[in-house]
């Protein structure tokens, strides 16, 4: 296993495609409306110039940490800032099994994977199962076809904003971060192999300056829509969505 997951974090070194994250929505305001909202997100352009604002140590103004350490949050309003719900955006499987699924088969892979390296290696899945991953190993062609996770927190946080955005959120407080840990096969060590998931408080900052998205017509209808069916999502008045030929 620790043989594995070294050769995995080379060729990702090399450069190589990413797994597949999700994302989970626990609305304070309309928790019948998660499902929607989530979907919404993963509809929506990925890594977006999206107005959001990312805080991180520091409690926003009526929120507080208790003797834990963990944040304390009021549901109702608190003058500046309205409080929305939680947001978790984590690997969308372990790194073990996305490392075998790249030795062995076609792993599942981001979004942003383009369409021709999708094919290249659909084609090679064949040689990668029938060879037991020799495959995978030795032919150049296949390398970056290990959609393998980094250890850094920056698609993580792109999900959160997405989603953040989706609920009508303009700024986020990042309340925990979880690694994955991975114990090796022979020498039993613990070892991280990175950011598996973080978790934010979403809010509505009432004083925040105005801000115009830009969104396609498809994005932007599908978004119109999830406001329509969830009335008891927020629109922040400092956000306004706009359409390129607008």
């Amino acid at each position: 296993m620790n043989r594995l997951v070294g050769f995995g974090l080379v060729l990702c070194a090399a450069g190589c495609a990413t797994g597949p994250y999700a994302v989970t929505v626990r609305s304070a305001r309309a928790p019948e409306c998660d499902r929607a909202i989530e979907t919404l997100a993963r509809s929506l352009p990925y890594a977006h110039d999206y107005p959001v604002r990312v805080v991180r140590a520091a409690p926003l103004d009526g929120t507080r940490r208790d003797a834990r350490g963990r944040f304390v949050v009021p549901l109702e309003a608190m003058g500046r800032y309205r409080y929305l719900g939680e947001i978790e955006s984590e690997r969308a499987r372990s790194y073990v099994a996305q490392a075998f699924a790249s030795v062995l088969w076609m792993p599942p892979m981001h979004e942003t994977t383009s369409p021709a390296l999708r094919a290249l290696c659909w084609v090679q899945a064949p040689l990668r199962a029938v060879t037991l991953g020799a495959w995978s190993v030795l032919a150049p062609t296949s390398w970056p076809c290990f959609a393998l996770y980094g250890q850094g927190e920056d698609m993580l946080l792109a999900e959160l904003e997405r989603a953040a955005f989706a609920m009508g959120a303009n700024t986020i407080v990042v309340a925990g971060r979880e690694d994955e840990l991975v114990q090796t096969s022979k020498t039993h060590r613990i070892v991280s192999t990175g950011a598996r998931a973080l978790t934010a408080y979403a809010f509505i900052d009432t004083w925040a300056a105005p801000q115009a998205v830009t969104l396609d017509g498809a994005a932007a209808d599908r978004l119109a829509a999830t406001q329509a069916r969830c009335r008891a999502l927020p629109l922040p008045a400092a956000r306004s969505v706009v359409r390129p030929s607008e």
